[in-house]
């Protein structure tokens, strides 16, 4: 099944775990449905998350940081 003229969001709340991201956002990247927009919050980091996210040029992938740890729920609805 094909989604047409949707979009579909996927929030990824983040923090300190480059390798995981890098997983999944390679997994998100490669699917076949070409209709997504992948959040990146990082949630005050001190790995080298802002490098990975540096990198990643695909222009589905939007990337937020937050100064310090406020939580998932806290970042997911932060204007």
């Amino acid at each position: 099944m094909e989604i047409k003229n949707n979009i579909i969001g996927i929030f990824i709340p983040t923090f300190n775990r480059t390798s995981f991201l890098k997983e999944a956002l390679k997994s998100l990247t490669e699917q076949s449905s070409k209709n997504i927009e992948i959040i990146v919050i990082n949630n005050g980091f001190t790995d080298s998350t802002a490098e990975l996210m540096e990198s990643t040029l695909d222009p589905r992938v939007h990337y937020i940081i937050n100064e310090s740890n406020i939580s998932m729920i806290s970042s997911i609805s932060k204007e």
